[in-house]
């Protein structure tokens, strides 16, 4: 498997049966509206003739600019750098922290090779893979940890490969949507879900409801991902199945707080 980070939501698990999906659309642009890690993207197995990848956050996309613009020599030095000015990240909690700080004094915000760098290690060494981020920037806590020790200069080529064909960008959902032939593509659909474990990030009713109206009556093909819910009448695809406490979004069930066997499920229009 390629992998490129640890993401709190990541399809990594799900890649085979996605792929098996995927491969049954005849459509020619591939579309990622909510890349995060890119799991999907990075081990499709079907050729597109375009690749369309876009995340609203921007510290996602600076990541993925630089493993795209970057080599792998660059990303060794400020490994390197990192670790004779810090110490051990990935061990060390006083070496994490001073790093962060740091970063975010010097980098963040920059738009540099460096400053996707340094957010890939951050990432990959925060605790629970959530990364989280405030007005001054990275704020994540340590986490003791790190996915970095097994990734090598073979991984980084196949990752560098990949995003040589991909078109990146940053913005939101529905202006991404006016940008595309419809027609012709093909949505992997991943966003935030809409019942969502405590401590995640979830999404407002109203982008809901916009979203949803847009599955229903779009001429693209799509696979969406989501907590099971009867809010479209689609194939569905279960993935998993699980205990959790969950802090559902939608404004009506906001009193409600508590641990379900909850469905996650991969809809399909096509």
């Amino acid at each position: 498997m390629i992998r490129l980070m640890k993401y709190a939501g990541a399809k990594n698990d799900f890649t085979p049966i996605i792929n098996e999906h995927i491969n049954q659309s005849s459509k020619s642009i591939y579309v990622e509206p909510f890349l995060g890690s890119g799991a999907v993207f990075f081990n499709l197995e079907k050729h597109f003739d375009r690749y369309i990848l876009n995340d609203l956050d921007t510290n996602v996309i600076r990541i993925f600019k630089s493993f795209k613009e970057g080599t792998y020599e660059e990303l060794q030095q400020y490994i390197s750098f990192v670790n004779t000015t810090y110490g051990d990240i990935k061990r060390s909690k006083e070496s994490f922290y001073l790093f962060r700080n740091e970063f975010n004094r010097l980098l963040w915000k920059t738009d540099t090779l460096n400053e996707g760098f340094g957010l890939w290690l951050l990432f990959n060494s925060c605790i629970n893979s959530i990364a989280r981020f405030g007005p001054n920037g990275f704020n994540s806590c340590f986490g003791n940890r790190s996915m970095t020790k097994d990734f090598n200069e073979i991984m980084f080529q196949k990752i560098n490969a990949r995003l040589q064909r991909a078109e990146l960008y940053n913005t939101d959902f529905f202006n991404l949507m006016t940008n595309i032939d419809l027609d012709k593509a093909l949505l992997f659909l991943d966003p935030p879900y809409i019942k969502r474990p405590v401590g995640y990030k979830t999404i407002s009713p109203e982008f809901y409801n916009n979203y949803i109206e847009f599955c229903k009556t779009t001429n693209a093909n799509i696979l969406y991902t989501d907590i099971e819910h009867d809010d479209l009448d689609m194939t569905k695809i279960v993935l998993r199945e699980k205990m959790q406490n969950i802090s559902p979004a939608r404004k009506e069930e906001f009193t409600v707080l508590e641990q379900q066997i909850i469905k996650e499920v991969m809809y399909k229009n096509y």
